[in-house]
């Protein structure tokens, strides 16, 4: 297991960048599924919470990810795939830990896929040209 798990952590919903902690601080438990060992408490988010978290989304989308370039777009993608691969050893640990599974399936398949998919969208991006393709 990777040194940054610890176990119990809590977690809790992220909106602008920030953790966010709703009123009513109701949790559940995540067990390790093999163990039954609580690994993590997740906080439930309210309807605060989720209306923050759509207004923000709605606001990056009209005001920041809408407005650029699909080569732009394409970079940010890039920089997530590359966060991926640089983590992928605790992302593999989290998986595995959070599902049960072998830690080198979670690293050889789950981990690896979503470095795929955001790396072939990154690309895909760059030959976009603001084209509208015939849908048939």
């Amino acid at each position: 297991m990777s040194k940054s798990i610890q176990h119990s952590e809590i977690w809790t919903s992220i909106v602008d960048g920030k953790k966010v902690f709703p009123k009513n601080q109701t949790s559940f438990a995540v067990h390790e599924p093999p163990t039954g060992l609580e690994i993590a408490q997740v906080v439930n988010a309210d309807a605060e919470v989720v209306a923050a978290a759509v207004a923000s989304s709605r606001h990056a989308f009209e005001n920041t990810w809408g407005v650029m370039s699909p080569r732009e777009r394409g970079a940010i993608l890039r920089q997530v795939a590359r966060k991926l691969q640089e983590n992928a050893e605790e992302l593999a640990d989290l998986e595995a830990m959070e599902v049960g599974k072998p830690k080198r399936d979670a690293g050889r398949f789950d981990v690896a896929f979503s470095h795929a998919c955001f790396d072939y969208f990154a690309a895909l991006a760059d030959t976009l040209h603001g084209e509208i393709l015939d849908q048939g």
